[in-house]
């Protein structure tokens, strides 16, 4: 026969009873606000509970010039930092009052050079209602006043400065030269491209061609720095000078009309007393 199984009589095993799940508090969420401690700036806006500051740079308002400055100069040549320099009639008032005075002319010289030159001024300088400030004298690389010179720069800036002939500082007396103006050029405002009117920028250059004052009296003959104390005559050499360049440079603007020389002695030394310059 065949086997025959009996039914068991075991129990079946037992599985644990499932774990109890007791439910849990609600959260709270309780906000916190921390406030930073904001920082000293010109300019702040304040978002929530936190300041946050930005600086604000002002730019500079003051007019960019373009226009040519003249130099006479040696054989040997000089950038155009920390020298004087004028209009034309600026620079042909001293090479006829100091330079052809004998022959060949003195201290070597040799040529009148141009600039193109860009100038803008300091912000604290136009705000003071110029845009040149007093005019330097250069003796070879040293600024030699009126007055101090480091003092001005760090109230000022390093401005270009500016005077016109007759008038403080140098000369005071009638020259008959209508219009012209000398200028002084500080070698820590020189910057490449267009000046921004920075403190370290606030003039540039290029050079724009030279006549040698050999070429002046074989053009125009040897009296042509004669009559000097009468002005039409003086105006006259200025245009032949032009014609000079003009000849010589044909693709080169003959002029380039210099803005007013605007310095102001009194806005500029606003605070007088004893040795205020």
């Amino acid at each position: 026969g065949g086997v025959v199984v009996a039914p068991s009589t075991s129990e079946p095993p037992r599985l644990p009873p499932p774990p109890v799940v007791l439910p849990l508090p609600p959260v709270v969420v309780v906000p916190t606000t921390t406030t930073l401690p904001p920082t000293s700036t010109p300019t702040s806006t304040t978002v929530t509970s936190r300041t946050v500051t930005t600086t604000v740079t002002t730019a500079n308002t003051a007019p960019l010039f373009t226009f040519y400055i003249y130099r006479v100069q040696t054989s040997e040549t000089f950038s155009l930092g920390n020298v004087n320099g004028g209009n034309l009639g600026g620079i042909l008032w001293y090479v006829q009052h100091d330079v052809v005075t004998e022959d060949p002319p003195r201290f070597g010289i040799t040529d009148i050079v141009r600039y193109r030159v860009q100038t803008r001024a300091p912000q604290r300088l136009y705000n003071a209602g110029m845009n040149f400030g007093v005019r330097f004298a250069w003796n070879h690389d040293t600024c030699t006043g009126p007055g101090n010179c480091d003092k001005r720069f760090l109230e000022y800036g390093y401005f270009v400065g500016c005077n016109n002939l007759g008038s403080f500082p140098y000369p005071q007396f009638e020259t008959y030269f209508p219009g012209g103006a000398w200028y002084s050029l500080p070698h820590h405002g020189l910057c490449s491209g267009v000046p921004t009117g920075a403190d370290d920028c606030t003039y540039s250059f290029t050079a724009a061609g030279s006549v040698a004052l050999a070429d002046l009296k074989a053009q125009y003959g040897a009296d042509f720095w004669g009559k000097p104390t009468e002005a039409a005559a003086n105006l006259a050499k200025e245009a032949k000078v032009q014609e000079s360049f003009l000849r010589k440079y044909p693709d080169v603007p003959e002029s380039l009309p210099a803005p007013a020389c605007d310095f102001n002695y009194d806005k500029f030394y606003s605070v007088q007393g004893p040795d205020f310059r």
